[in-house]
């Protein structure tokens, strides 16, 4: 399921550099083609719009598309920076805390980062708002594996030093 939604870059100082997800040659318009390594320094968001079939009768996100933003948001956020299929990572644990609720047509703006580095697993901590008001805090807890298995395996320096 392709999500309608946009990235951006955002440099230390609070300037802000929209990225079109405009279509590679795979076809896919949620994918972009700018990459961290062209622009060093740089933090990353994205921004999803709430849509009407993502709502629960009192026209509010419902609690399990939250997951499915964050979801998305890292799966862009990781092929952005490293590449698609670049790393092999399985969920552990999901936790999500809402502060605030995110209603039909609002854009949601998503920021991920690792807050937490292990031997084998990490966490990415990604908070959602709306018009900078809090939303919600979502923490994945990945766990790195073998391509291919399940087995446990450290996170290669280069993945880290790009995902910091």
């Amino acid at each position: 399921m392709a999500l309608a939604g946009r990235a951006k870059l955002t440099r230390g100082s609070g300037a802000k550099i929209w990225l079109d997800r405009g279509s590679q040659s795979d076809g896919d318009p949620t994918r972009s083609s700018l990459t961290r390594a062209t622009i060093p320094g740089v933090g990353y968001s994205t921004q999803i719009r709430v849509r009407y079939n993502e709502c629960d009768m009192q026209g509010i996100a419902f609690n399990g598309n939250y997951l499915v933003y964050v979801d998305e948001t890292i799966d862009r956020w990781i092929t952005d920076l490293i590449g698609e299929d670049a790393i092999d990572m399985v969920v552990k644990k999901a936790t999500v805390e809402w502060e605030s609720s995110a209603r039909r047509g609002e854009l949601i703006e998503l920021v991920p980062r690792v807050s937490r580095w292990g031997t084998t697993s990490f966490d990415v901590t990604v908070t959602g708002t709306v018009c900078d008001r809090p939303v919600f805090t979502a923490t994945i807890v990945y766990v790195n594996v073998a391509p291919g298995t399940k087995t446990p395996t450290p996170v290669p320096a280069e993945i880290r030093e790009a995902l910091s």
